[in-house]
């Protein structure tokens, strides 16, 4: 499967693997690196009469990069532990029906009127801060 597999699900907002949400994290600061790498080199042309230092350029966009990966690394081993979103939801709509049904989860979100901080709701209604 793809990098643009694995965003076209992120996309459509469905379950990811572990390993797909790191893949997603490391391009994400792939491309991040890229942005910086271009930066310092086009800031470094503008300010200099010289030629680039292309080292400083390369060993900014090496760093950059490496945290990258380390980023990405970091997402997939915190990802092991993660409960899959299948079993979470399932928990949820239990929890649910334990607490008073499917209507449990259409409590109207009525906003506090203006001027009272402390207003009355409406029974079962929720406060938008």
């Amino acid at each position: 499967m793809g990098i643009f597999a694995v965003m076209g699900r992120a996309r459509a907002r469905l379950p990811l693997t572990p390993g797909e949400r790191a893949l997603l994290k490391l391009a994400q600061g792939l491309l991040v690196s890229g942005v910086i790498a271009a930066l310092l080199t086009a800031g470094h042309a503008l300010e200099s009469d010289g030629p680039v230092a292309w080292r400083r350029v390369v060993l900014a966009s090496a760093v950059a990069a490496l945290v990258a990966v380390l980023n990405a690394l970091a997402k997939y081993y915190r990802a092991q532990g993660d409960t899959p979103i299948s079993e979470a939801l399932a928990y949820l709509a239990n929890q649910a029906e334990q607490r008073g049904g499917r209507n449990a989860a259409k409590v109207p979100l009525v906003p506090p009127a203006s001027g009272d901080e402390g207003g009355a709701l409406p029974p079962g209604g929720i406060a938008l801060n």
